[in-house]
């Protein structure tokens, strides 16, 4: 199952939305982060940065496999020490309809 999504090049939802949000004493830097769908059954998430960052990176030109790759050289880090977590991620994000198979 791990290596058919690997396989996959996804896209983000053309109808994805991102949401920053800050508390007014906080000055400027944004202390809240949503990805919303923002049309049809719309539905929203709490997002970290990291994560709204991957996001923004899929747009379908690439295998999953083939950017998490250059995300790991980019980050100076292994490959194998995230892939559990991030495929946790993609396939929620798959499921909630905010990344599609390209």
């Amino acid at each position: 199952q791990d290596d058919q999504l690997l396989e996959t090049r996804l896209r983000r939802a053309s109808n994805l939305v991102w949401w920053q949000e800050s508390d007014i004493p906080a000055g400027d830097a944004p202390n809240r982060s949503r990805l919303q769908l923002a049309t049809g059954l719309t539905y929203s998430v709490n997002a970290e940065h990291e994560v709204v960052e991957f996001v923004r990176g899929c747009t379908g030109e690439r295998k999953l496999r083939d950017y998490l790759q250059a995300k790991a050289a980019i980050h100076d880090r292994d490959p194998d020490q995230f892939l559990p977590r991030i495929l946790k991620v993609v396939r929620r994000m798959v499921e909630l309809g905010f990344l599609l198979p390209a």
